[in-house]
């Protein structure tokens, strides 16, 4: 089940706007949430635990300790330090204070939300990198370092690489990572347990009545379905598994564009809940996507039962972020 938890996060003397249309908002472990502001263009800000402004970083630019303006990555590293990877195709590190420390290639080390993240030793753990040989799924290295390593083969001819090697990816706090298959491996509903020196665990397979056949996008910007979208593991080893899956509604639509436009509407989420020690499904819900209803979740915090999404105030119009948490119930 997921509910409110009754916390918003915005500010109300208007000084700080959220961007709802930046999905990407990390969780530090003081409970701090980091997001992107519509104030000022390549602006990051920072949030208590209640939802008070903290801190403003980050500006429009290509010069030291600035971001470009789009879509951005946010990254938590090392004590408390950030780490964003933005449209001018590298990292910008910035300490616990949120200072400007310095700016990294992503040549050896790439990201991308939802599918790397830092492991417990600083190291950190991709799915995403650009001059990737299609032999190999995931790499694991220091960001800025020009060593890495590589591991998970490929098996089978592979001839849409990027739809195959690109990986939902969850942290474990032992250093082992979860990953499912990407979104265009034939294996369909796969989860499996790495070691970051290339052992392989565990397999978890599945194959729910849902995720059946895919439907191929119409170009190469939408994902096939179904999907999975996303994994979380939290404190007591249960591991969510957020899927996406084109309905009736999304089929009948003819072009991408018109798809794109009306997401909410063809997109049904799954959410399954993973006992990562026996391998067996604790719980299912299926959220039907429709016009006008949000999506049930745009993203988790690793570690915690905590959610959150975005929503409009219904007098002002002004975006806020919901905090939401999921729970296990018996039905």
């Amino acid at each position: 089940m997921i509910e409110p938890t009754g916390r918003r996060v915005f500010d109300p003397s208007g000084a700080v706007l959220l961007d709802p249309s930046a999905f990407v908002v990390v969780r530090d472990t003081r409970g701090r949430l980091i997001t992107r502001s519509s104030s000022e263009p390549g602006e990051l800000v920072v949030w208590s635990a209640e939802g008070t402004v903290l801190a403003r970083f980050g500006r429009a630019g290509a010069g030291p300790g600035e971001l470009a303006p789009g879509y951005m990555d946010l990254f938590v590293g090392p004590n408390h330090s950030v780490f964003v990877r933005d449209n001018n195709f590298r990292w910008t590190e910035f300490d616990s204070l949120y200072r400007f420390v310095r700016h990294h290639t992503v040549q050896s080390i790439d990201g991308q939300w939802r599918r790397s993240g830092f492991l417990p030793d600083g190291r950190f753990l991709t799915s995403v990198w650009r001059d990737r040989s299609g032999t190999t799924h995931f790499r694991v290295g220091r960001i800025g370092a020009a060593s890495f390593h590589e591991f998970g083969p490929v098996r089978g001819d592979v001839s849409e690489v990027s739809d195959v090697l690109t990986r939902a990816i969850a942290i474990s706090p032992d250093g082992s990572a979860w990953a499912a298959a990407g979104p265009g491996d034939p294996r369909g509903y796969l989860l499996e347990q790495w070691r970051p020196d290339g052992r392989l665990l565990q397999s978890i397979e599945r194959r729910p009545s849902w995720f059946r056949a895919r439907s191929t996008g119409a170009d190469a910007r939408e994902t096939r379905h179904p999907a999975i979208a996303q994994l979380h593991l939290d404190s007591s080893g249960v591991l969510l598994v957020v899927s996406s899956v084109a309905n009736a509604s999304w089929r009948a639509m003819r072009s991408a564009a018109d798809r794109r436009a009306v997401r909410s509407q063809g997109i049904d989420v799954v959410i399954d809940a993973i006992d990562t020690r026996s391998g067996s499904l604790l719980a299912s819900e299926t959220f039907r996507g429709a016009a006008g209803r949000p999506l049930p979740l745009l993203g988790l915090f690793p570690g915690t039962s905590l959610a959150y999404r975005y929503a409009e105030d219904s007098a002002s119009g002004e975006p806020y972020l919901e905090i939401l948490r999921y729970r296990l119930v018996a039905r």
